[in-house]
């Protein structure tokens, strides 16, 4: 019985995140550029729309979860307000990539825009925001930007000696606070539960995010907990923490009200980014297992690329392998 439970939330899920991207897909193809209402000297490169891309269909993910556990699909108005956010992100951290460790920065982000963005392209973004926040939104919403902000360039001057509590700590709330912002761009206003889900997931997604960009970050001398372990040649470390921080998520997602069905294919939809991540962390294993040490200095050897049939071909494998499912089921029971 509880195998058959098993599959149908999974084949639940599937079906149900496979409607959620085509209608993105459809979304990115005939409206997503035009709502961003950008003048002709502020319109994106080639290189800036694939960059973009990758951040939309990544908070497509996002939008997939909440819309999961809340029951009801996503609605144009709020796809828009995700797409525009998701532009502002991808310009915000281009922004960010410019600094480097400078110091001296300004208090806020649009003192920062009005610095360092000549065209304005990143202030035309935040208004867009900004004039279709959901009512009431606006004060929370100003409070977890601005939170992002001073940690995300708070981690450029930190430096890399950081300790893993350190690590771990700022993980969990840049994610949580930068999930939290698109949390608020549903049109149900999240209670304090809503957000207690939007931060855990927040965490989640950011320590997936930084095990496969360890190469990235460690070149750009940035501090993660991903590149912490790495550096220290323990792959099986960080695999545990991961483990430990998906536990975690599956908890909280379990113990919020609302129908089972709801809860377990909330929980099966972050199966599908554990099962990706599991790809890299294997990768890691395997380099290590062949080389000793791991090559850190070797981009071909430690970026795993997903576009290849063979790590999709292993993310159907982690998606449907036995242990990884009982785990989920066992997290429920403990």
């Amino acid at each position: 019985m509880r195998q058959i439970t098993r599959w149908f939330y999974l084949l639940a899920t599937s079906i149900s995140l496979f409607v959620h991207f085509a209608r993105a897909w459809v979304y990115w193809k005939t409206r997503a550029r035009q709502d961003l209402n950008l003048p002709s000297d502020q319109l994106f490169s080639n290189l800036a729309i694939n960059r973009w891309r990758h951040y939309f269909y990544g908070t497509a993910f996002l939008s997939a979860v909440f819309c999961q556990f809340r029951g009801r699909k996503i609605n144009r108005t709020e796809s828009r307000r995700f797409s525009r956010l998701a532009a502002l992100a991808c310009a915000f951290d281009d922004l960010a990539d410019g600094l480097g460790h400078q110091l001296d920065l300004p208090k806020h982000p649009e003192a920062l825009g009005h610095l360092l963005n000549d065209n304005g392209l990143a202030l035309h973004l935040l208004q867009l925001v900004n004039a279709e926040m959901p009512s009431g939104a606006m004060p929370a919403f100003r409070a977890d930007l601005n939170r992002v902000y001073q940690l995300e360039f708070s981690g450029l001057q930190q430096g890399p000696q950081s300790s893993e509590p350190e690590l771990a700590l700022s993980t969990k709330q840049k994610g949580g606070f930068s999930v939290l912002l698109f949390r608020r761009l549903l049109g149900n206003a999240p209670n304090a539960v809503d957000e207690a889900l939007a931060f855990e997931l927040g965490g989640f997604v950011q320590l997936c995010d930084d095990i496969f960009d360890s190469w990235f970050d460690r070149k750009n001398q940035a501090p993660t907990l991903a590149v912490f372990f790495l550096e220290k040649n323990a792959p099986e470390q960080l695999e545990a923490i991961f483990s430990d921080q998906l536990a975690a998520l599956a908890r909280v997602i379990r113990q919020m009200h609302g129908t089972l069905y709801r809860r377990e294919t909330t929980v099966y939809a972050v199966h599908f980014l554990a099962s990706i991540t599991r790809v890299c962390l294997r990768h890691y294993r395997q380099l290590k297992k062949k080389h000793g040490t791991l090559p850190l200095d070797d981009r071909n050897a430690m970026v795993v690329d997903m576009a290849r049939w063979q790590n999709q071909w292993h993310t159907i494998r982690a998606l449907f392998t036995p242990v990884n499912l009982e785990y989920l089921e066992n997290e429920h029971h403990n």
